[in-house]
């Protein structure tokens, strides 16, 4: 009998030796009684060392409480399925095991672990990469300008990595300065380290290290002896794990991101994964970055296009009113001149000569009442937009025999004298257009007033355009109608096919009343 059961130990233990996963026998106080020849292998301890000491030394300290709820499952008479944790190896890394156990028989667990390191690496680095992904695309829609982005980043950048803190600090290679940028709420420096300070290089302490060794670095116990712990800037919150990494644009490190204080380890994922993560965003935020640049650009240019539309106009008033003025009375007292000269000839001959003088002096005073007016028509600023633009149409059918409908209002809301030049203008330049393009013989002209917008809609019945050729390179009328509706912060709209005429539809914000002149205020026609 006593032979027999030798026996059936030798095979247990013969095939205990051959189960390919790590198997083994622990007692109910928190020892290994066998172990076969796998957990040598994956852990690089002895068998000795391995039953020499609780299993629980050999448990990643954060996974300590969850392994001891599982045993006392066991000893509670329920099986294990599926569960997790982490062993220490000799070298210091970690391995994921994944446990099947049956409930405790005799006073011992039995139970097979295989070894998930690889699946759980790759679990974790698909749910980073995913969460990273929807990172960006949320930060690529936030709406808020550049500090605010970027202080949005900071905060997801910690939560990507499961940190409890973090920062971010600008970094220029050329000076070797660190430049204090965003932190999270409860990254709290002292008063010494404020937003926008400079730290030179040489005492950035740990800031310094991504930019020494230009890649991540992971320390995961700051508080031990590390060739890696090289300190703080002075008034630095403590950290006890770090990562930090470098962010690198067209191959220069522009920044440092920090992250700490993780309740687990830093990973080479996680460096991985926060690299790419801030990779993108600082991508994002160069982006925005050349976006406000150009819209600040084009604000100048806006400005500068104003500035130098108000200054032609001046210099349009300036001349209507010399030639109206000076030239005019020039070519009255002229007239008069010859009328007295007249009266004192008797030569037919000469009278003719005199006549004909007249006749030419009148021509031009009307040319010249004609360009005045062009310049500047001296009912815009007299009796508003509406009567202009009435007057101005008269003129121009009685000039090119094209029928002019008008539909106004009775009257419009104040607006700004720069408002109602640009639309005269826009006006203006659109029936020089179809005279000189257009071959039309009708065109229709309606103002009205909805939703606090002044709007203009001129259309013909002439051969129209090809719709591409409306903002072409070369047509700097139209472009210039566009520039002087964007001036008023409106817009312009041109719609044309070849046989079908051409419609131009003009919109212009109605300012505040304490924005406008009361003389472009209600006007009659």
């Amino acid at each position: 009998m006593r032979h027999k059961v030798e026996e059936t130990e030798d095979d247990f233990k013969q095939f205990f030796t051959l189960i390919p996963e790590l198997a083994c026998i622990a007692t109910t106080d928190g020892y290994f009684k066998e172990l076969n020849g796998c957990w040598e292998q994956l852990l690089g301890y002895t068998t000795e060392e391995l039953l020499a000491a609780p299993l629980l030394e050999y448990v990643h300290p954060d996974d300590v409480a969850l392994t001891v709820r599982e045993v006392k499952n066991q000893l509670d008479g329920r099986t294990t399925h599926g569960f997790i944790n982490r062993y220490r190896c000799r070298d210091g890394t970690c391995r994921y095991l994944e446990w099947e156990a049956t409930p405790a028989k005799s006073g011992l667990l039995y139970a097979i672990a295989r070894d998930v390191t690889e699946r759980q690496r790759l679990t974790e680095a698909l749910r980073l990469e995913e969460l990273r992904i929807k990172t960006v695309l949320k930060l690529s829609e936030f709406k808020g300008g550049l500090e605010e982005l970027l202080d949005h980043a900071v905060q997801d950048m910690v939560s990507f990595c499961g940190s409890s803190t973090g920062f971010v600090c600008h970094y220029s290679e050329n000076d070797q300065l660190f430049t204090s940028h965003a932190w999270l709420r409860s990254a709290h420096f002292n008063q010494l380290i404020e937003l926008n300070d400079t730290i030179p290089l040489h005492a950035a302490g740990l800031w310094a290290e991504p930019v020494r060794q230009r890649r991540a670095v992971i320390v995961n116990d700051y508080t031990a002896q590390n060739p890696l712990k090289r300190g703080y800037p002075l008034d630095h919150i403590e950290l006890l794990r770090v990562l930090a990494i470098p962010v690198f644009i067209d191959g220069c490190i522009v920044a440092v991101a920090v992250v700490g204080n993780k309740s687990g380890e830093y990973t080479e994922s996680d460096a991985t994964q926060l690299s790419l993560l801030m990779g993108s965003i600082w991508h994002l935020i160069e982006k925005r970055k050349k976006e406000k640049e150009l819209h600040e650009s084009h604000e100048r240019l806006r400005l500068l296009s104003a500035h130098l539309e108000s200054v032609r106009e001046e210099e349009r008033l300036k001349t209507s009113r010399e030639v109206h003025d000076e030239l005019g009375q020039m070519l009255t007292a002229l007239q008069f001149d010859l009328y007295a000269v007249k009266s004192m000839i008797r030569s037919p001959e000469a009278l003719g000569r005199l006549s004909q003088m007249e006749e030419n002096v009148r021509s031009t005073i009307g040319t010249v009442q004609r360009i005045a007016g062009e310049l500047r028509p001296k009912l815009l600023d007299k009796l508003g937009l509406l009567a202009a633009m009435s007057r101005h149409s008269k003129d121009f059918t009685f000039r090119t025999n094209i029928t002019c409908r008008i539909e106004f209002p009775p009257s419009l809301p104040a607006l700004a004298p720069d408002c109602c030049i640009a639309i005269f203008r826009i006006f203006q330049e659109a029936l020089t257009n179809i005279q000189r393009h257009a071959d039309a013989s009708e065109v229709s002209i309606c103002v009205t007033e909805k939703s606090e917008k002044i709007m203009v809609a001129i259309e013909d019945n002439g051969k129209g355009m090809h719709q591409k050729s409306v903002f072409s390179n070369n047509a700097f009328g139209l472009m210039g109608m566009a520039e002087r509706a964007s001036l008023c912060h409106g817009r312009l709209e041109i719609f044309s096919n070849p046989g079908t005429g051409t419609k131009i539809h003009v919109e212009v914000p109605i300012p505040k009343r304490d924005n406008c002149d009361d003389h472009t205020g209600h006007q009659n026609t």
